[in-house]
């Protein structure tokens, strides 16, 4: 199941990263959008792993490893990065 219908359905994540727009998942109530914060807000360098869509399986994986090469720290956070297929 994709992110956006597993955020829809109400199924708990700890972190759900969303790319706009996502209008279907905020509809649903399941979303607190006060919670939202961008992607240069995370503290990305302190995560312990992050799970990611597999870059060959996703275009998904392959925006969110583009935005963390925008950001500069793709080399920092390779090792703790696990491609989800």
């Amino acid at each position: 199941m994709n992110t956006r219908r597993t955020v829809a359905s109400g199924q708990a994540l700890d972190v759900s990263l969303l790319f706009a727009p996502f209008p279907e998942a905020l509809k649903t109530g399941n979303i607190v959008t006060s919670s939202a914060t961008s992607l240069p807000g995370c503290a990305w360098l302190n995560a312990k792993s992050i799970i990611s869509v597999d870059p060959e399986q996703g275009s998904v994986g392959g925006a969110a490893l583009l935005a963390l090469d925008k950001m500069g720290i793709t080399g920092q956070l390779k090792p703790k990065i696990f491609p989800v297929r």
